[in-house]
């Protein structure tokens, strides 16, 4: 029920539903003992509080719920064995507590996390086969490397994660079909490639895989709804596009999809309220529709904007 609560942006009930699950999972390793499927579902429900946690940013709260349950993860390794269950929830604990120690700007700790996720991932390919569960697992650890990996500057490893991860996304919309979720992932990455292209100077294939991801966050708007994810995915991709278009002095339409992520931006917000990540996308959303317009000589509007950004740099400052 909490991913439920999650996925809608209702943090609050998300919150108040993984709670009362990781006490009854802490009771029943108490009382039951800790027997794998005990261990295994108390390290779900923190895992849950962990996103909880995540998506409010409290990064402590959220590091130390993804450790315990890495721990966890770790244990049911060694007790049941190295089975394509234990050696999967090992995978995405790893990269769970990866994107914690990204966040804070931990570099080595995630590059280990993710690294270690991604052989994990390669193995479960070659002893469980190429199936989209694995496949898919694949993709996502090569990005999330990837992005570790771009960074850091190292922008040939992170082409080389983002290209085989693209490749794979592709494979899957052809083989399993063109479902939301294999549409989602085959935005993400055009995006990621967009960002690579863009930092190499490529402005047609960047603006090639920015049109393309945006299409896709388009149709899936219009097909599972404007829901929080699917608005937030377009606004990435708007953002990505504007970049390129600014970038090639292309004003007016940077100005378009500048405006267009800033007005999803707000939209968030009366959604599913000011959470920190929330916040965070409308500062920059301001702050870029802020530099357009300063270009453009609009200064009173890049001034209003650059002002409203950096009140909520502030508010954001005092929370962390």
């Amino acid at each position: 029920m909490g991913g439920v609560h999650e996925a809608a942006g209702e943090t609050n009930a998300a919150r108040a539903a993984y709670e009362e699950s990781l006490a009854i999972d802490r009771r029943l390793t108490e009382t039951v003992g800790e027997t794998p499927q005990t261990l295994r579902d108390l390290s779900f429900s923190l895992d849950g509080m962990g996103g909880v946690h995540e998506a409010a940013g409290d990064a402590a709260g959220a590091k130390a719920t993804y450790e315990e349950a890495l721990a966890i993860h770790r244990r049911l390794v060694e007790t049941v064995g190295e089975t394509p269950q234990t050696l999967r929830d090992l995978s995405v604990s790893l990269a769970r507590l990866g994107g914690v120690h990204e966040a804070a700007g931990e570099t080595n700790a995630a590059r280990a996390a993710y690294e270690e996720s991604l052989a994990i991932d390669r193995r479960l390919t070659e002893t469980v086969g190429e199936t989209p569960q694995t496949l898919r697992d694949l993709s996502v650890s090569l990005a999330r490397l990837g992005g570790v990996h771009e960074a850091a500057g190292e922008t040939n490893a992170a082409r080389a994660a983002y290209e085989e991860s693209l490749a794979i996304d592709r494979r899957l919309t052809e083989t399993v079909g063109e479902t939301p979720q294999t549409l989602h992932d085959l935005a993400a990455s055009l995006g990621r490639m967009g960002g690579v292209h863009h930092a190499a100077r490529k402005t047609d294939a960047a603006k090639a895989a920015y049109e393309e991801a945006i299409a896709i966050d388009r149709r899936l708007t219009e097909t599972i709804g404007e829901i929080p994810q699917t608005l937030r995915d377009l606004s990435v991709s708007l953002d990505g596009m504007g970049s390129v278009h600014e970038a090639a002095g292309e004003t007016d339409a940077a100005k378009a999809s500048y405006e267009e992520a800033l007005t999803i931006a707000r939209r968030l917000i009366e959604m599913i309220g000011e959470t920190p990540p929330a916040l965070r996308d409308l500062s920059v959303a301001l702050n870029r529709i802020g530099g357009i317009q300063e270009t453009a000589g609009e200064t009173e509007a890049a001034k209003a904007a650059y002002e409203e950004a950096r009140a909520i740099q502030r508010r954001l400052a005092k929370t962390l």
